[in-house]
């Protein structure tokens, strides 16, 4: 009975978790849907829909402000203000509302030339390659408008069921998918995953980064990638007074996930996000990096190796015409 009351509480939640999540669909939608526009116009260098892009950017702006109030995260409130900014600028009066329509096309162009960078850290940030496979899917599953409607289909199959035995049919079913719900399954562990800003301190053998976690949970975390791949081999990595030995799962352009070789305890969790934000100064990281680490070292070491996102979020490249 007590699995039967938390079943229909489990049921009854899903629904409200939908708004959360239906935020990050909406986010990275938009930011696939801006980074289609901008490819299907580099043959010709304009944008076929210039206006419908720059709703997609105010929606993008807004969508992607409204997530970071619920999840900050200081490295890409950056780039939402400037997102924002950039509409602003482009739909204002003197913008390109105020150009012919073939002036329009071209520097819409051009304009999501410009931020074309800042999706890619979104799409990152966010797994958007996993959510927009999902809606892909999701809007495969939709199509047919030919497609006769679930309810005719089960109403002609109990048809003809029935004068066939179809009660046993039916009650078999009914039987196993109540096994499926109420069979005793085998407690799996859970991991949260927390979005934060924690600096980190990466120590090779004989080369070291220092860098930031984004991401943190009991069994590993997301990180700041360095420039250069380091392998799939065992490092160690010191952050908020730990020591953790870790080896690189996955890694893209700006991100790298790694897993523990020994899983974090959720004590050491609270702990760890107590230096969310914190400068080097003052991240606990001295307590168990090798002797030679302090803050500014990794400025003139010549065995540094520097993180991708903060090396190109001090040179950005600029957008050219």
């Amino acid at each position: 009975m007590r699995r039967f009351f938390i079943w229909v509480l489990v049921c009854f939640l899903i629904p409200l978790g939908t708004p959360a999540m239906a935020s990050v669909n909406d986010i990275c939608a938009a930011v696939a849907d801006l980074k289609l526009t901008y490819s299907i116009a580099l043959r010709t260098r304009s944008v076929d829909t210039p206006f419908a892009a720059l709703r997609g950017l105010g929606s993008l702006s807004r969508d992607f402000t409204a997530y970071l109030v619920r999840n900050p995260a200081p490295n890409l409130s950056e780039i939402a203000t400037r997102l924002t900014t950039r509409f602003n600028q482009w739909n204002h009066s003197a913008g390109i509302q105020s150009l012919n329509e073939d002036a329009v096309r071209s520097t819409m162009y051009w304009n999501l030339s410009i931020i074309q960078r800042d999706l890619t850290f979104i799409g990152g940030a966010l797994d958007c390659g996993s959510v927009v496979a999902a809606r892909s899917s999701s809007r495969t599953a939709r199509r047919g408008d030919n497609q006769q409607s679930l309810s005719e289909d089960l109403k002609r199959t109990f048809k003809k069921l029935v004068p066939s035995g179809g009660y046993l049919a039916i009650f078999a079913t009914l039987i196993a998918l109540l096994a499926i719900i109420f069979y005793p399954r085998k407690k799996k562990r859970g991991s949260t995953r927390r979005i934060c800003n924690i600096p980190l301190h990466i120590y090779y053998g004989k080369q070291c980064t220092v860098t930031r976690i984004v991401d943190l949970s009991e069994g590993g975390m997301k990180i700041e990638a360095t420039e250069k791949y380091m392998g799939q081999t065992w490092a160690e990595y010191n952050f908020a007074g730990f020591q953790r030995e870790g080896k690189v799962a996955w890694r893209n352009t700006a991100y790298a996930g790694v897993k523990f070789r020994k899983c974090l305890t959720s004590e050491m969790i609270k702990t760890a996000m107590k230096y969310n934000n914190k400068p080097l100064g003052e991240s606990g990281i001295e307590k168990t990096a090798p002797a030679c680490f302090h803050v500014g070292c990794h400025k003139n070491c010549v065995d540094h190796l520097p993180p991708t996102l903060s090396s190109k979020q001090r040179n950005p490249v600029r957008g050219t015409s």
